[in-house]
């Protein structure tokens, strides 16, 4: 009888080991299918911007279009040492809002995690005498004239935020001598907006601004 309990218990102590690794091997490969995004993922590449106050209260999703001078992309300047988030001439999938341009200044190469915000030239940041800090822009257009204004300019008052939260591993891209990644990410700053509306006086509004992205970066290969 001893023996049978013992050969059961042990049977029991096999099968909760397999179940264990079973449900790390699954956990593992979720975990890499996360951080290891496919590159195939490149044509729904997206920014996501959320406006919290003022004419544009909102979110609006923006990807790059066939014009020829769509952009929306992250690039490492050597030269530099800075990375460069820019997004232009894009209009929102809502077809509200054209974001005419923007940009997001980092020190350095992309790493996973918070990224130090920088000036374009990877150098800290200095405010500006209006309060600013000079690491990047953002500028709206209502091309169709489908809101109260017809153009927007912002400034960043904060600079202090820029996360990565997951970057895939480097792969051959479509373009000869070049590799490609995915980069996930996202910041949060204070947005000093001036607006300049189309039957009323121009007016400065100051909003939070929620920005996120999943993007492609491109590399020469040496």
């Amino acid at each position: 009888m001893a023996s049978f309990i013992c050969n059961d218990l042990s049977v029991n102590v096999l099968k909760r080991g397999v179940f264990f690794l079973l449900a790390l091997s699954l956990l593992s490969a979720c975990s890499e299918q996360r951080d290891d995004v496919s590159v195939r993922d490149i044509k729904q590449a997206y920014l996501r911007i959320s406006f919290d106050d003022g004419p544009n209260k909102g979110a609006y999703v923006y990807r790059k279009s066939a014009d020829p001078v769509s952009q929306l992309s992250l690039t490492y300047h050597e030269k530099n040492n800075a990375t460069f988030l820019i997004a232009q001439r894009l209009q929102a999938e809502d077809e509200r809002i054209q974001l005419d341009e923007m940009q997001r200044f980092v020190s350095g190469k992309l790493r996973k995690g918070r990224n130090t915000v920088s000036d374009w030239q990877g150098k800290p940041l200095q405010p500006s005498v209006d309060g600013s800090k000079p690491c990047g822009e953002l500028k709206l257009r209502d091309r169709h004239e489908l809101m109260a204004y017809s153009n927007a300019y912002g400034v960043y008052l904060e600079c202090d935020s820029f996360t990565v939260d997951s970057i895939s591993k480097w792969q051959d891209s479509d373009d000869a001598g070049k590799q490609v990644r995915m980069v996930r990410g996202q910041f949060q700053d204070t947005l000093r907006l001036n607006i300049t509306n189309d039957d009323a006086p121009f007016q400065r509004i100051e909003t939070q601004v929620t920005v996120e992205f999943n993007l492609p970066q491109e590399r020469k290969i040496k």
